[in-house]
C-alpha cells in the first residue's frame, strides 16, 4: 500500500533543502530535472509524486528539491551546479540516515546521478529518465518550436503550452500540474534564483560542459560500477531514441553494463506519463543489486 507523502527538511550549512518522503525499505532517492537548470519547465520534488506513490509501498522514497527549486535554498551560484546537487544528495543521505540509497534522475540531474555514483559509496544504483541534457554527440536537440514557445515563459499559458508539446499523451497533465507548475515558476524564491544564475550563466555553463566531458572520459576508461538503467520516451521532442543508445553505448564499457527500456507511447516525462512502467523498473534494479543483461523493453512497458 502507498505510503502518504510528507515534508520534510534537512538543515545544512548552505541552507535548508526540502522533500518529500514516505515509506520504508531500501532508500529510492529522486532528483528532478530543469528548474533552474535550464530545462523548459520548472522541476521541483512535486512531480514525483505519481512515481514516489508507488514507490512507497515497499522503499523509503525521498524525493528532493535541488538547491534553488521548490523549497530548497541556494546561497550562491555554485549550489545551482551538477556539484551543487551532489553535495546536497549527500547531505541528505547524511543527515536522514539513508545509508545505501538507489538514485533515480530526470534529464539534466542525470549528471549529477552518474558522478555521485563515483563519488559517494552509498549509492548503490542509478535510473535515469528522459536524460537529453547528457546525451553525447552534440548539444541538447531543443526542438524549434521549444525554442520559441509563447512569451512570456513563466505565464500560464506558455506553461501549459509547454507541458503539452514535452509528453506523448496528454492525459498525464491536469489543473493540478499546472497550478503547481505556474506557482513555481512565479515564486518569489524562484525568481531570486532565476535573476543569481542569469548572473553566472557562462560560468555554470562552462563548469557543466567540462563536467560532462570528463565524465565521458571516465564511463569511457572505467565503465559504471553500479548497475544503470536508461527510460527513454520514444516520443521524447528533445532528443531521438538512436542518441538515447549513444548513451547507452557510452555507459557499456565497464563491468556492469546499463540496461535500457524503451516507453513507446512516451516522451520527455515517463514518470508522469507511465509512472507504474517507471516504478516496475526501479524495483527491478533495487532487487537485482546487479546489473540486467543489456536489452530494450518496448510497447509491454509503456
Amino acid at each position: 500500500m502507498a505510503a502518504e507523502l510528507r515534508e520534510t527538511w534537512v538543515e545544512t550549512a548552505a541552507g535548508g533543502l526540502r522533500a518529500l518522503e514516505a515509506g520504508d525499505g531500501p532508500a529510492v532517492v529522486l532528483l528532478h530535472g530543469s528548474g533552474t537548470r535550464g530545462g523548459p519547465l520548472p522541476g521541483p520534488a512535486d512531480l514525483w509524486r505519481p512515481l514516489a506513490g508507488r514507490l512507497s509501498g515497499e522503499h523509503r522514497v525521498v524525493a528532493l528539491d535541488l538547491p534553488g527549486v521548490g523549497g530548497s535554498a541556494a546561497d550562491e551560484p555554485r549550489r545551482l551546479s551538477s556539484a551543487g546537487a551532489i553535495e546536497a544528495v549527500g547531505e541528505v543521505l547524511t543527515k536522514l540516515g539513508l545509508g545505501d540509497a538507489h538514485l533515480v534522475a530526470h534529464d539534466e540531474a542525470g549528471l549529477a546521478a552518474l558522478e555521485a555514483t563515483r563519488s559517494d559509496p552509498r549509492i548503490v544504483s542509478c535510473t535515469l529518465i528522459a536524460p537529453a541534457a547528457i546525451i553525447p554527440a552534440g548539444d541538447r536537440q531543443m526542438n524549434l518550436a521549444l525554442i520559441n514557445r509563447p512569451k512570456p515563459h513563466l505565464a500560464r499559458r506558455s506553461l501549459v503550452w509547454t507541458a503539452r508539446r514535452l509528453v506523448g499523451d496528454e492525459l498525464c497533465l491536469d489543473a493540478d500540474l499546472f497550478d503547481l507548475l505556474e506557482r513555481e515558476a512565479n515564486s518569489p524564491h524562484s525568481r531570486v534564483v532565476m535573476e543569481m544564475r542569469a548572473g553566472a550563466r557562462a560560468q555554470i555553463e562552462l563548469t557543466e560542459a567540462r563536467a560532462l566531458t570528463a565524465l565521458y572520459a571516465r564511463v569511457r576508461d572505467e565503465g559504471v560500477t553500479v548497475p544503470v538503467a536508461i527510460i527513454w520516451g520514444v516520443r521524447d521532442p528533445l532528443s531521438s531514441f538512436e542518441r538515447a543508445m549513444l548513451l547507452h553505448t557510452l555507459l557499456s564499457g565497464g563491468a556492469c553494463p546499463p540496461s535500457i527500456h524503451a516507453m513507446a507511447r512516451c516522451g520527455h516525462l515517463p514518470h508522469l506519463e507511465a509512472p507504474a512502467a517507471c516504478a516496475a523498473i526501479i524495483r527491478g534494479q533495487v532487487r537485482a543489486g546487479v546489473p540486467s543483461p543489456s536489452h530494450v523493453v518496448g510497447e509491454a512497458l509503456a
